[in-house]
């Protein structure tokens, strides 16, 4: 996000790291890293499509 760097939140492997998308989201959101809006922004930007549409 700063610098121009494109960012995406993931997960892998529920089965061995027992943690679900949504789960990513609240511990960096608790942890104070990634605000409210800057996970929606990373979001939407990670749902584009070349070109621009979600």
């Amino acid at each position: 996000m700063e610098n121009g760097v494109r960012v995406t939140i993931n997960t892998d492997d529920l089965q061995i790291f027992d943690s679900t998308i949504e789960n990513e989201y609240l511990k960096l959101y608790r942890a104070g890293t990634l605000s409210a809006e800057q996970m929606d922004e990373i979001r939407r930007a990670g749902l584009k499509l070349p070109g621009g549409q979600i």
